[in-house]
Order: structure tokens, then sequence, then C-alpha cells
């Protein structure tokens, strides 16, 4: 009788244990996951600039589709850079995306969509000559190629960037702003935190 009553005591015990939180652990991967927000943010920030600083060195002039192109693949760039600082500041304050914060993100996606339409149809009607098309499809199909990759899906990963054979290989995924977009309309009441894999 009293083996039978140690063995359940034992087997009580062992279900009712939990391993420890570990603090420095959680500590740390906050840490790294902050850096890497900030990384982000800093980067295409950076990015920016050189788009900018490149078009000035080209000196193709305001009139023309190039600058309408880049005008838009730095205004796609330039709220990549609020997005990524947007969470940043979020995990930093440790609080979930505000209603009034995932609203802004869904009118940005949609005044991004008819910038890139009108845009396009723009082009064939702003073009200079030769060099200026060129540098305005050149410029343009990186603003889409970022406009999905921060509003539908990701299309870079990591260290390895954009990698033509990896998309191809892997299952398309959402992106860390359509995960964000898609909950509030998933649950309006009760907003959680979507922490989507940085690009």
């Amino acid at each position: 009788m009293r083996s039978i009553l140690r063995s359940s005591s034992i087997s009580i015990r062992a279900s009712a244990w939990r391993p420890p939180f570990n603090k420095t652990i959680c500590f740390s991967v906050v840490s790294v996951l902050k850096r890497r927000l900030l990384n982000l943010a800093v980067g295409e920030l950076a990015a920016l600039c050189t788009f900018g600083l490149l078009y000035h060195v080209l000196g193709l002039g305001t009139a023309s589709a190039s600058f309408a192109a880049f005008l838009y693949l730095n205004f796609i760039l330039l709220q990549g850079s609020l997005y990524w600082a947007y969470r940043y500041i979020l995990l930093r304050k440790r609080k979930s995306p505000s209603h009034k914060g995932v609203l802004f993100w869904r009118a940005s996606r949609c005044l991004s969509t008819i910038s890139m339409v009108l845009i396009g149809i723009m082009i064939p009607f702003l073009q200079t000559g030769r060099g200026d098309r060129f540098w305005a499809c050149v410029a343009f199909v990186f603003g889409i190629i970022e406009y999905i990759n921060y509003f539908w899906y990701r299309l870079s990963y990591g260290k390895s960037g954009f990698d033509i054979r990896l998309l191809m290989k892997t299952k398309p995924q959402k992106s860390s702003m359509a995960k964000l977009i898609g909950e509030t309309r998933s649950r309006p009441k009760e907003l959680r935190a979507v922490i989507g894999g940085p690009k």
C-alpha cells in the first residue's frame, strides 16, 4: 500500500512540475528582436536616402516619368522604415498594436495601391526619352517588389535577402504588416501582438 502511495505521489509531482521561467533567456531574445527591428528601420531609411541621392546624381529632372517612379519607391521605403520603427516602439513598451495604429497601416496600404496604379498609368505619358523610361521602369519595379514585400507577402528572408529560387521552393508567407491588418479584421476588439518575421 505504501509503495502504491509513493508511486502515485511521485507521478503527481512529476505531472505538476513545470520548467522554470528563465528571465535571462527571455530578455536576451527580446533584446535581439529589438536590435533587429531597429536595424530594419534604419536600413530602409538608408535605402531611401541612397535612391534619393541616385536620382539627384542622374539629374533627370522633376517633370519626368522617372521622378514619379522614384517618388513612389521612396514612399514605400519610408512606410517600411516607419513600420519597423513602430514595431520597435511597441516591443520596447511591451504593448500590442492599437486599433488606430492598425487602421493607419490599412489606410497606408490602400493609398500605396492607388498610387501604384496611377503612376503605372502615368509613366508612358511622362517619359521624356529612353534614359528616363529605363530608370522609371527600374524604380517602379523595385517599388512594386517592396510594396508586395511589405503589404502582402514576404519576398526577402533574413540574410539571404531576395532569392528567387527560395521563393519558388517555399510557400508564400504573409508579411508582418499583412498579418497585423488581418488580425484586426478577424478580432477587431481584441488585438494581439502579431510578431511577423522581419524581412
